[in-house]
């Protein structure tokens, strides 16, 4: 057998057929599909079997409670017959094509793991190229490499794909390697792929598309919760001590702190999110530690916001919020909101060509632009006090209505 498709199932009912058609419909034949239903409530266990009585190549597992991703693919691997391990979601798909094109770069190189593009396919619309942009104008080459080497490039890219689900593994070399998920987390890709970077010596990335990612508003990943930032923490603390115990390449050191900067506005964003939150439900005491220099290093970020609860009631008299400014106060001013379930509708600036197109996930766009919007939104000015008066005076030009202004000095004054 050349191919393992490992496929964890958890009530994806609404997608998992799209899945399965997908994997069943490739153009190389020698593969084999392990779905392991990880005790779905919904139908998803019934359509994986009968999907394996009409396929012989599929074989169902199925779990006797909920144990999680990682779990199931861990059985996942230990049950693998094939020769390389695919890992897909089960509300994701590959391209017909995939197979056929993996078994031609593997049968014409001698490497542990492929990486590859893939495609976003996003909730009702269709198949978009992910990060087209960052795509077209990053460009990496085909040779083969050291994971170390490959690692150090993507970071000179800002470029990192961690997702399982980007990667072609040669089977013996993750036993080999004891590489397995780490179970009873989520983030436990973060972890499990950079275990794998590290031990992998021949590493190829190919410039074709393989895999069609689902992106949908309720998916594990765009969750935002107490776990998750537990999970977080402790995929971080074990990549420190990777760090710290493993032997690097020149160059490796500022890859990895590049890498671990990229995870702070996340855990920045989360702490802010969970303030009262201040006891990890799993993790070693080291795992405790870091997540408290981490809540304490968050804490000291907070300088510009602190509403008073008289504000907050005014805030929620609204039914759009808009927040004036993109820069540190307007930032730390979303995520204090975001505590109080508090929906930010625009970021409006007075120039938006010298900004990203988004903060947090929400649009910016030029405050002309929102015009439309002036007689019933609020617009809550997120930058410095000392430069409030001019924009306020911007606002009341255009005709906006509601305006509130924030005491960034407040925190000082303190």
């Amino acid at each position: 057998m050349k191919f393992s498709i490992i496929v964890p199932v958890y009530n994806v009912e609404q997608y998992l057929a799209e899945c399965l058609d997908s994997l069943l419909s490739q153009t190389y034949e020698d593969y084999e599909i392990i779905c392991i239903n990880d005790a779905s409530t919904d139908k998803s266990y019934d359509i994986l079997l009968e999907y394996s009585d009409n396929n012989k190549c599929i074989k169902v597992l199925n779990n006797d409670s909920n144990q999680g991703q990682s779990y199931s693919r861990n059985r996942g691997i230990k049950e693998a017959v094939g020769e390389y391990v695919l890992f897909v979601d089960s509300d994701d798909m590959l391209c017909p094509d995939a197979l056929s094109i993996l078994n031609e770069t593997i049968e014409e190189n001698e490497v542990e793991m492929v990486c590859y593009r893939y495609l976003v396919k996003l909730e009702g619309k269709v198949a978009k190229e992910k990060n087209t942009v960052a795509y077209e104008e990053i460009v990496f080459d085909d040779d083969i490499k050291t994971g170390q080497r490959w690692f150090m490039e993507m970071a000179e890219r800002s470029l990192f794909f961690v997702a399982p689900w980007t990667y072609l593994s040669k089977r013996e070399f993750l036993l080999n390697n004891s590489l397995l998920f780490y179970e009873g987390i989520i983030h436990e890709d973060v972890l499990y792929m950079f275990q794998c970077i590290l031990a992998v010596s021949k590493i190829k990335y190919i410039h074709k598309f393989i895999y069609i990612n689902r992106a949908r508003d309720n998916s594990t990943t765009s969750t935002m919760n107490e776990f998750r930032l537990d999970s977080l923490i402790i995929a971080l603390g074990k990549i420190l001590t990777l760090w710290h115990n493993c032997t690097l390449e020149e160059g490796m050191d500022d890859a990895i702190k590049q890498y671990m900067e990229g995870w702070m506005p996340a855990i920045y964003k989360m702490c802010v999110l969970f303030p009262k939150h201040n006891k990890m439900a799993i993790g070693t005491s080291a795992d405790q530690f870091l997540y408290d220099l981490c809540r304490k290093a968050c804490k000291q970020q907070h300088r510009y916001v602190q509403l008073q609860d008289s504000e907050i009631k005014h805030i929620n008299k609204y039914d759009k919020i808009i927040v004036y400014g993109a820069g540190n106060v307007a930032a730390e001013l979303i995520l204090y909101l975001e505590t109080y379930h508090i929906h930010i509708e625009a970021v409006a600036v007075s120039d938006k060509s010298i900004n990203l197109p988004e903060i947090y996930g929400i649009p910016i766009f030029q405050a002309e632009e929102l015009v439309g919007m002036r007689e019933n939104a609020l617009v809550i000015i997120g930058i410095v006090k000392r430069n409030q008066k001019n924009v306020i005076d911007k606002l009341h030009d255009l005709g906006f209505k509601n305006i509130m202004a924030i005491d960034t000095d407040r925190i000082a004054a303190q």
